[in-house]
């Protein structure tokens, strides 16, 4: 059995446990090491209380996929996936309990991928996973409470009382670029194929230590347990279907740039840096609350310098009804200067900035401390290309767009050399024909028209619909997705285009995002993704948009 074969089998399991349980964790939780890189947890229970697996099964996907096995010789591994998708208690899994994957590194090639459960029948999972196993001769060995089995040379299945573990090796040796460009294959979409198992000389692989790994995972003391870390466990507490833990620290520790930049105390960015997350499904929303923690330096860095709430005027200036996208925040200037010292990359910033005739100091004093950058008015316009003398011109449609960027103003004189400074290098790459401006002693507006500008810059009292989500946080962003569909979706010129236009117009509505407020101990930020229909949970709304779109694939051929 092929290694993409196998782990493709392993993700039908992991899909159809978790969406056909219906029940809650245990106290004695999956072990999950606190030096995790990346981990998610999934609350099969309110998951299946939004989607049951029926419903997936209903769909026409579903239906095509089963049939499409039936009208051929299965293999084994298709038969087991089959079976799987039927009946996933047939694996001997308890498919009413927690599933946690996560995400172990050890260094910039080598780490292990694991996924947990609970066992609810030992001989069913052992007859499952020798099934699973290369040529179905996996055999089960057991030393103290632990019981393991190699499903091949890159992954062993294991189980010991009613917890199990597939830990999967995650080595990335054989893609590494040392090998040659002439040794890649790429497929029609120029992206690189990997390499069969078979293909991969066994001296460009380090095997590694699975069941070493395995064992200590199921041996861990408490205080080296991610449980014991109070925000993992404050994020597991939440009323959510999915929970996610990114440890910056983990994942990017041990790719800290060498040479010249390893002078700089760059690893003082990530130190102790974590991000909590949660996900809900909720009625006509997708919603993730997301907080971020790092070490006490950074943290005191962000308590002292976060930003005040938005201004609010910004968005009533926009001169347009038709806001497409849209970034807004308000900062402390003096605070980005903090940042860059933390680092050591305040010397850099200033031998740059002195090479174009300013100084840090400039920037944070020039600067008022509110942003915003919007896109509206997009539409798709007809373009003609002349093709030359004797042949027809052709003609297609290009995006065209308003842009507006805005910053308040702090000091006017150390504005104004900011603004020279960026005449002189427009004109350097003849882009100051494109770019429009206007500056007063508050206020300073470019744009892709002067009229734009000025409008902006006289002031106004349009009304945004999306305003009111947006205030009262020092950061926000909003992007409408029906503005962008309507746009480009002008280009749909088949049957089945169109009707995946439609579904998705009468799928997505917007996304908000909130965030940049310094609470208990780290910053926090909300994403909404907005649907069209605010009545049924936006699980359910997926899998019936997932089965709308895949129907109209068909059509195409896909």
């Amino acid at each position: 059995m092929k290694q993409r074969h196998l782990l493709g089998l392993c993700s039908v399991l992991v899909l159809s446990i978790v969406l056909h349980s219906c029940g809650s964790a245990a106290k004695d939780a999956v072990p999950v090491p606190k030096d995790a890189a990346f981990v998610l947890h999934l609350n099969t229970k309110s998951l299946n209380s939004k989607l049951s697996w029926e419903e997936i099964k209903q769909t026409s996907w579903f239906k095509d996929a089963q049939s499409t096995n039936m009208n051929r010789e299965l293999s084994a591994t298709d038969s087991l996936a089959r079976q799987l998708m039927q009946d996933p208690e047939s694996s001997g899994i308890d498919t009413k309990d927690e599933i946690v994957f996560f995400v172990k590194r050890i260094n910039t090639k080598e780490g292990f991928f694991v996924v947990g459960g609970r066992v609810k029948d030992a001989a069913k999972f052992e007859a499952f996973n020798k099934k699973m196993s290369d040529n179905q001769a996996g055999t089960a060995a057991k030393e103290g409470d632990i019981t393991s089995m190699s499903l091949n040379k890159k992954v062993l299945a294991s189980w010991s009382g009613n917890k199990f573990l597939y830990v999967i090796d995650g080595n990335t040796s054989a893609f590494n670029p040392s090998r040659g460009m002439e040794d890649l294959q790429f497929d029609s979409s120029g992206n690189v194929i990997p390499p069969a198992d078979d293909e991969i000389a066994d001296e460009d692989v380090k095997p590694a230590d699975l069941k070493g790994y395995t064992t200590r995972l199921y041996n861990l003391k408490s205080d080296s347990l991610l449980g014991n870390d109070s925000r993992y466990s404050d994020l597991l507490k939440t009323d959510a279907d999915m929970h996610f833990w990114m440890n910056s620290e983990q994942i990017y520790g041990s790719t800290m740039p060498f040479g010249v930049m390893s002078m700089l105390k760059l690893e003082k960015y990530i130190k102790g840096s974590v991000t909590a997350a949660s996900l809900n499904f909720d009625n006509g929303k997708i919603v993730m609350q997301a907080k971020s923690y790092s070490n006490e330096e950074m943290s005191n860095l962000a308590k002292k310098y976060s930003g005040d709430n938005i201004n609010a005027n910004f968005l009533e200036r926009i001169p347009s009804d038709s806001v497409a996208a849209l970034v807004i925040l308000n900062y402390k200037p003096e605070g980005l200067k903090e940042f860059l010292k933390i680092g050591g990359l305040d010397g850099m910033v200033n031998s740059f900035m002195a090479e174009i005739g300013i100084t840090l100091d400039d920037f944070v004093a020039a600067n008022g401390g509110d942003v915003m950058f919007a896109l509206t008015d997009i539409q798709m316009k007809p373009y003609t290309i002349n093709l030359g003398e004797g042949m027809e011109p052709y003609t297609t449609t290009k995006p065209e767009m308003q842009v507006l960027f805005a910053t308040s103003v702090g000091n006017k004189a150390s504005f104004d050399k900011l603004v020279n400074i960026g005449k002189k290098y427009s004109q350097q790459m003849r882009i100051d024909t494109m770019v429009f401006y206007s500056l007063t002693d508050k206020l300073f507006a470019a744009g892709s028209e002067q009229s734009i500008v000025d409008q902006f810059v006289k002031g106004g009292n349009r009304n945004q619909p999306f305003a009111s989500k947006l205030k009262d946080h020092p950061m926000a962003a909003y992007v409408d997705l029906q503005r962008f569909m309507r746009a480009f979706g002008s280009m749909a010129r088949d049957s089945s285009a169109v009707e995946q236009l439609n579904a998705s117009l009468n799928f997505w509505q917007d996304i908000t995002m909130t965030g940049g407020d310094f609470k208990d101990g780290g910053v926090e930020q909300q994403w909404e993704v907005n649907l069209v229909d605010k009545n049924t949970n936006s699980l359910k709304q997926l899998n019936q948009y997932a089965d709308k779109m895949a129907q109209a694939s068909k059509q195409r051929g896909f």
